[in-house]
């Protein structure tokens, strides 16, 4: 069903988004060293374009996620109106995301380096495009073009294909990097200052990875269809029981993994 845009579900995005800033900025400058005062040879956007790079994938990944919040902890069922609104202003994040890619970072990323028919950075455009054609397809009248049907398949399966290529290509950009990181470690350089901070967006592909993992299990044990067809299971006490504590184990094991992460530089 269609649900008409709130301005105080626009703000709740806002703020949210505003928060995950703050945290992943704070983050990424004690890492770097800098935010906008950048050593030589770095551009002057590139710490800044990181986060928030980072931020819409997560805020893309919660929208992503508020199904299942709301389906297992009833308290946070008033907040399952801000998923859309939470939505728009994440795929904004990363469309802005990638024109400072593409355009203000000719140093990091010279033009003539990004190579779109690479595996990489073809799902990044993709990814973007799909946002972009979903907002313009958020609105009322896209329902009555469309049919409620095909609109609601479209909204539905557009949101796991964005999720999809956006796993792809911070897979492919960062593993590399990652893996390094893991065995040998960094030295420390003008880029940065401390090594042994995990890079901000293996926390965030982490996090990608626990929330698609839930929704796979709910399609599978839940749904039983892979989400073709609506189906409610929040009233069946036995299935809700089920994703509940796959929810709350599968979060544990995400703190695990980041704990790991964390403490890498003692092994």
């Amino acid at each position: 069903m269609h649900k008409p845009s709130s301005l105080n579900d626009y703000i709740i995005a806002f703020l949210l988004s505003l928060f995950l800033t703050l945290v992943l900025g704070t983050y990424l400058y004690l890492r770097r060293g800098f935010m906008l005062d950048v050593p030589v040879g770095i551009d002057t956007l590139y710490v800044p374009n990181k986060v928030l790079g980072n931020v819409g994938m997560m805020i893309i990944a919660l929208s992503f996620l508020f199904g299942p919040i709301t389906r297992y902890f009833n308290r946070l069922d008033t907040f399952i109106g801000c998923r859309k609104e939470i939505g728009i202003v994440g795929a904004f994040i990363l469309i802005f995301h990638g024109v400072i890619s593409y355009f203000y970072l000719p140093k990091r990323y010279p033009n003539e380096y990004i190579d779109f028919s690479s595996l990489e950075f073809s799902a990044g455009l993709l990814g973007a495009f799909v946002l972009l054609f979903l907002f313009i397809i958020s609105f009322k009248k896209a329902i009555e073009i469309i049919g409620a049907g095909r609109w609601w398949f479209l909204q539905r399966f557009g949101l796991r294909v964005v999720v999809l290529f956006t796993l792809v290509h911070v897979a492919l950009l960062k593993w590399s990097g990652w893996v390094s990181w893991f065995t040998e470690g960094l030295p420390v350089s003008k880029e940065l200052v401390l090594t042994w901070l995990p890079a901000v967006h293996l926390l965030t592909f982490l996090f990608i990875v626990w929330v698609v993992a839930i929704r796979i299990y709910e399609s599978i044990f839940l749904f039983q269809d892979f989400g073709w067809k609506t189906k409610e299971i929040s009233m069946d006490p036995i299935l809700r029981a089920r994703g509940r504590s796959f929810f709350i184990t599968s979060f544990f094991v995400l703190l695990f993994l980041y704990i790991l992460i964390f403490l890498r530089f003692l092994f």
